[in-house]
């Protein structure tokens, strides 16, 4: 099943961009990321409520958008996570692409998708309060 969660920001396509591209940024806005241990810029090692993994964030930008993908990779498995960043010099909207297996029950899912929406409220708190 796919869930797309969206969330205006008052900040600018460039301060919303150079901050979810971060991976040490991931543990401050998402509950999947506990600690980034080592990194550069794009990748990491990274401690999650499922173990440590390899996480990396590829990018893809057009004019007025930019579209990430956060991969992180397990011993056995790989998940991601598509994030879209559209917007100009005032504010953006940020979606995020959530899909879960079919094997994960409805009240799972329901829980995915309030702790998604939650993330993208911290998400925007941070980066109003940084920006601001």
């Amino acid at each position: 099943m796919k869930y797309s969660r969206r969330i205006k920001i008052g900040v600018s396509l460039q301060e919303a961009y150079l901050f979810i591209r971060e991976v040490k940024n991931l543990p401050l806005w998402t509950r999947f990321f506990k600690q980034c241990v080592n990194y550069t810029q794009s990748q990491g090692e990274m401690e999650t409520v499922l173990g440590k993994a390899f996480t990396s964030i590829h990018e893809e930008q057009a004019d007025s958008s930019i579209k990430l993908t956060i991969c992180s990779k397990f011993d056995q498995r790989q998940e991601q996570a598509l994030v879209d960043i559209e917007g100009d010099q005032q504010q953006v909207n940020v979606t995020f692409h959530l899909t879960v297996p079919s094997e994960v029950s409805e009240e799972q899912q329901k829980k995915m998708v309030t702790i998604l929406e939650g993330e993208l409220r911290t998400l925007k708190q941070h980066l109003e309060s940084s920006y601001a």
